[in-house]
Order: structure tokens, then sequence, then C-alpha cells
């Protein structure tokens, strides 16, 4: 559907997580100015380029972009990817499915269903999520936003809660975009590689951030949270 490249200006403080047995993610702790900085030049001047028509073009404020591209846009749609200066590959873009109920039913496929019982599992900050061993799944809710950490079968609860509890931390940090519906998906795949996704809907329009690797967990959640329509004040 979507996806591929971003960079965050962050200010610094990396702090990585061991011993999981999975290419940990990273927090990035940083500051949000009180104020919106503004664009990165170089990425408002290629928005500013973007064909896409019917479609409300949104972008993110907190990014710092080393390179752009490849750049896809056109009638109801468009999709940007990028690199930051930490070579964080990270892709941004929009999609009007002609109604809110076409919106709401994409995401609604994003989610992942578990016939079982979770067992409750505390990942600080307050929060408890659910636990599906059997399908490798850990979940919890932030407001109109359900989370999702996942692997495939029989990966154990215990190598996927630091990047749970990354998600966590980060989400303590800064508020998700407000929507009716949301969808956070951190998937741990086979040999080691791992993708965070991020969408949600806004009317009839579904919005992502995606970071196809899954090692930089505060980028494309800063990413998301900073999405700001374009030259709005």
């Amino acid at each position: 559907m979507h996806k591929t490249v971003l960079s965050i200006t962050l200010a610094t403080s990396l702090v990585t997580l061991t011993g999981c047995g999975l290419n940990s993610p990273s927090i990035v702790s940083r500051h949000l100015p009180s104020k919106r900085p503004p664009l990165s030049a170089n990425l408002a001047r290629t928005v500013q380029h973007l064909s896409s028509t019917n479609i409300t073009i949104m972008v993110p404020m907190h990014v710092a972009v080393q390179s752009i591209g490849p750049i896809s846009s056109g009638n109801g749609h468009y999709d940007i990817h990028i690199v930051t200066p930490q070579s964080v590959s990270v892709s941004f873009g929009g999609q009007n499915d002609g109604s809110n109920a076409n919106a709401q039913t994409l995401l609604q496929q994003l989610l992942i269903i578990s016939p079982s019982l979770g067992s409750p599992l505390p990942l600080g900050f307050g929060i408890t999520a659910h636990a599906y061993s059997r399908q490798a799944l850990i979940t919890w809710t932030e407001k109109n936003w359900t989370v999702q950490v996942s692997g495939p079968p029989r990966t154990p609860i215990s190598l996927l809660k630091p990047a749970a509890e990354a998600i966590a931390s980060q989400l303590h940090r800064v508020q998700l975009p407000h929507t009716t519906m949301g969808v956070l998906t951190w998937a741990h795949k086979h040999h080691g590689q791992n993708a965070l996704d991020l969408s949600w809907q806004s009317g009839s329009t579904v919005y992502w951030v995606n970071e196809p690797y899954g090692h930089a967990i505060a980028v494309p959640i800063d990413m998301a949270s900073s999405m700001h329509i374009l030259n709005a004040p």
C-alpha cells in the first residue's frame, strides 16, 4: 500500500535495547520545541511540486532530510520516501479511499485478531498490554489507536516485550495524530527483519508513516506525531 524513508530533527541521547534476541529497536530521546519548526527546505520544495489532487497533503514537521526519493503522486494519493541524516529510511503519504467507510475497512484489515485470551503484561508508564503467546502478539490501545507488536508463530513474548516497552516509552513523550481509527504495528519477521507502520484515518483518507526495518522506533512515531497540513498556519 505504501512506504519508505524520512529523517527527524531530534536532539540525541540514543539508548539501545540489548539482549532481546532481535535486532533491537532504539529509543531516541528528544525535546520538541514549543513552536512548530519550519518544514525542511528540500522537503518543502518536493511537496510543493506534488501533482496530487483530491487529497489534503500532510507532511511531518519534525524531520531532517538527507535525501528524498522515490516519490509518487496522483489522483487521491501521494507517497514520499526519505532518508534521515542518521541513515533511517522512512516513507509517508496518504490515500483517499473515497469514503469514511472504505478508509475504516482498509485499517481494519491491518488489525491482528487473536482468538485466545490474552495475559496482562505491564509495560510501564501505566500501560498494561495483552500478551498472546500462541499468536506471538502484544497489543494495547492509545485512545483510538491500536498498538500491535507481533512476531512469527512461536516467537516468545519475552523477545517482543522490549519493542513494546520502547514504543510505550515513546508514546509517553509524544501524542499520536487525532483520529477516528489508527493502527501502529511493529512486526518482527524472519531473519531478524522488523518493520514499523503507523496508519490512521482522517475522513475518507488513510495517512501513513512507515519504517521498513523497525530499528529506529522514535523516527516514524515522531514523524506521525508532527504531521501538519501543508501550508496550514
